[in-house]
Order: structure tokens, then C-alpha cells, then sequence
């Protein structure tokens, strides 16, 4: 998700959602940073590499990956830890 920005995302995430069976679950892992943007740091690090060396990728926030589901059609987002790994667990369903 972080190579690509919003409106690919939505449309990839259409996309998965249309070929899920009802139930199914997404599961997507990926650097969250916090709504600030700047922390934890190892997220904001990441976004700085996404700013260097992709044409539209980002970092994006809990509440934009709610966002970006809820549009394609996926509900009961939640976002769960992968510690001590920077990285995090954002899950949703059909």
C-alpha cells in the first residue's frame, strides 16, 4: 500500500474486496504512523522513504486506512501490533 497513493490504493482495495467471499478478512502490513505523522520515528523515517523514491507512496495513518476500506467496502477495521517489529497489523472484513 505504501508504493502507491490514495486513489490507486481505493481502487486496488475495490478490487480485493470484489473478488473476497463475504466474512473474509483483509490483512495488511505495513509501517502506521501515529496521526501526527512524525511518530513513532521508524514510520516517519519510512515516509520520508516513500517521499525520496516513489512517484506517489506514503505513509499512511490508521485513520486513513479506515478510510481507504470503508470505501471499498470493508468494515470493522482494526489495527493491531506486530511488536517488537516497527511495523503493524491493519485488519478489516467483508
Amino acid at each position: 500500500m505504501h508504493a502507491f497513493d490514495r486513489p490507486t490504493n481505493e481502487a486496488l482495495l475495490l478490487r480485493i474486496r470484489r473478488s473476497m467471499i463475504p466474512g473474509g478478512s483483509i490483512a495488511i502490513v505495513d509501517m502506521v504512523p501515529n496521526e501526527d505523522r512524525v511518530s513513532p520515528p521508524a514510520s516517519a523515517d519510512f515516509a520520508l522513504t516513500m517521499l525520496a523514491n516513489t512517484q506517489g507512496g506514503d505513509t499512511y495513518t490508521f485513520r486513513e486506512y479506515q478510510e481507504m476500506l470503508s470505501s471499498a467496502g470493508f468494515r470493522d477495521t482494526r489495527l493491531e501490533s506486530l511488536a517488537p517489529l516497527p511495523q503493524e497489523l491493519v485488519i478489516a472484513r467483508v
